[in-house]
């Protein structure tokens, strides 16, 4: 259950990053009003980081899932993090995904930074822990001279964290039969990894393009065995050598910085 919330969590923190097609979700009036009391709750909220980060990941995750942000003109979620709130990109996801994965308590106990690091090794270690298990869960650390040392999760680092994460994922690629470079990171990039990939293409699709990458879809689907795939649909036609180029750029630079952060 705590996978599939975590995943549920993923995925709507995904959706939010694209640009509706269809339109807001609720009246344009309804959502301004809605936008303007979420931001001036986060606001407030951000003079105490530690103590709200539960509370403002989930109202960022409102703001996203309802696209709130489209009432007050902005195109994506990231644009009305960043230009009303002062957060990265990356730092409105953490809160999202954070809070859709752990409880309150944990958010307070831990911090965001920590939690999230703790998703990416649960993304790793997929047979052994989900969400539920982080109180009393052992970390398998790497250890300098060779081999691991399994420490509780409430003493271990971030660093311990990232080099845990690498070693499980390192593992995983060694698994794997043939490839090389980037199509074995693709081959095993776990969810929030495909994501920021996906939100670097989706960048640089929408630079190369500018108005014509309206309605254009860009999809990575990282698969278990065999080749990993990047899915474009609905590139106009004199704009398929531009949008190629863009690509090919972008999963270079979006795969390299994605592992490297790992």
């Amino acid at each position: 259950m705590a996978k599939a919330r975590s995943a549920a969590s993923a995925k709507s923190a995904g959706r939010s990053a694209k640009r509706s097609a269809a339109g807001p979700l609720l009246p344009r009036q309804v959502a301004q009003v809605a936008l303007d009391r979420a931001t001036a709750r986060i606001r407030g909220m951000q003079r105490d980081l530690r103590a709200n980060a539960w509370k403002i990941g989930r109202e960022l995750a409102q703001v996203a899932e309802l696209k709130l942000f489209e009432a007050r003109g902005h195109d994506t979620f990231e644009g009305y993090a960043d230009e009303v709130l002062g957060l990265s990109r990356d730092s409105a996801y953490q809160y999202v995904r954070v809070s859709g994965a752990f409880s309150e308590t944990m958010a307070e106990s831990y911090g965001v930074e920590k939690l999230d690091r703790l998703l990416r090794y649960f993304a790793a270690t997929p047979e052994r822990d989900g969400p539920e298990d982080a109180p009393g869960l052992t970390i398998r650390v790497p250890k300098e001279g060779g081999g691991v040392i399994e420490k509780p999760f409430a003493q271990t680092s971030l660093q311990e964290l990232r080099a845990a994460t690498g070693a499980e994922r390192a593992a995983q690629r060694d698994e794997v039969a043939g490839g090389d470079g980037a199509a074995e990171v693709a081959r095993t990039l776990d969810a929030d990894a495909r994501r920021e990939v996906q939100g670097a293409l989706e960048a640089a699709i929408d630079e190369a393009l500018g108005r014509a990458a309206e309605g254009v879809e860009v999809r990575v689907m990282a698969a278990t065995r065999g080749t990993s795939t990047v899915s474009l649909r609905g590139v106009p036609l004199e704009q398929a050598d531009a949008a190629l180029a863009a690509l090919r750029k972008a999963v270079k630079k979006a795969l390299a910085e994605v592992w490297d952060e790992a």
